[in-house]
């Protein structure tokens, strides 16, 4: 008798088995269910967010946009050994102006204009120009992130 309880909890053990492998490779994560399309690779699922890694612009906020033709306004700054040696202190602009900033520094570092998140590396030796249209109003501070350096203040009046 000891040998038919033995075989049968045998059978029972390997059905038990088989079944689990059969759910492993039917539920496996990187398969899906049968007949869908296959799962994307991993380093596609890790991708930062745009302004996530050094040098990239950061995303642009609604009513933000970057601007295909002039800007109604430009201001120009040129830093040198982190101090701002030239350009306004204020710039004055009514909400819906289009406008460029311009500056020139002799190092690298971020050109950041709070308020509106806009952001965009600068290189030693070339001008960076940032185009937006002023969408909201109030006064934002545009600095040299890595210097610390508040460059300008942008004052936006309502409409």
């Amino acid at each position: 008798m000891l040998d038919g309880m033995n075989r049968s909890a045998l059978v029972f053990i390997a059905l038990g088995i088989a079944v689990l492998a059969g759910l492993f490779l039917l539920l496996r994560p990187e398969a899906g269910p049968p007949g869908a399309a296959p799962a994307a690779p991993p380093e596609a699922a890790i991708k930062p967010p745009p302004g996530a890694l050094p040098g990239e612009p950061g995303p642009v906020p609604p009513g933000s946009e970057p601007l295909p033709d002039a800007p109604a306004m430009t201001a120009e700054w040129v830093v040198r050994q982190g101090r701002r040696e030239s350009g306004p202190a204020v710039v004055v602009l009514q909400a819906g102006d289009e406008v460029e900033l311009r500056v020139t520094s002799d190092h690298d570092d971020e050109l950041h204009l709070h308020g509106y998140d806009l952001s965009m590396p600068l290189r030693a030796g070339q001008t960076g120009s940032l185009r937006f249209r002023a969408g909201h109003s109030g006064r934002f501070e545009l600095e040299l992130h890595h210097h610390h350096l508040e460059l300008a203040a942008l004052e936006v009046r309502p409409q």
